[in-house]
């Protein structure tokens, strides 16, 4: 179960809240959930917003290029258990 809330429109979180979840997405190449490093997947593009997933703790995130629209997360897509991979693993 994710520790972030899940928001389909983002409106959970306040726009600094985006923009820090942004800064750690593009800037640092973690995921703000589990913190694994390099560990996002992309996924599906409309216009310039996209869906990206993090491969270790499943949690999808939708974000743009863009820092003022920020980057909050939409889902979590848990597979069955033997197919996770350790969260640690790639973790600075």
């Amino acid at each position: 179960m994710t520790k972030l809330n899940i928001s389909l429109k983002g409106d959970q979180y306040t726009d600094d809240q985006k923009k820090e979840f942004w800064i750690q997405i593009h800037d640092h190449d973690q995921c703000p959930e589990c913190g694994a490093k390099f560990s996002f997947l992309r996924g599906p593009r409309g216009g310039l917003s996209f869906n990206i997933k993090c491969k270790y703790c499943h949690v999808v995130f939708w974000t743009t290029p863009f820092i003022e629209l920020g980057a909050y997360p939409v889902s979590e897509d848990n597979p069955p258990q033997e197919e996770r991979r350790m969260i640690y693993e790639n973790k600075e």
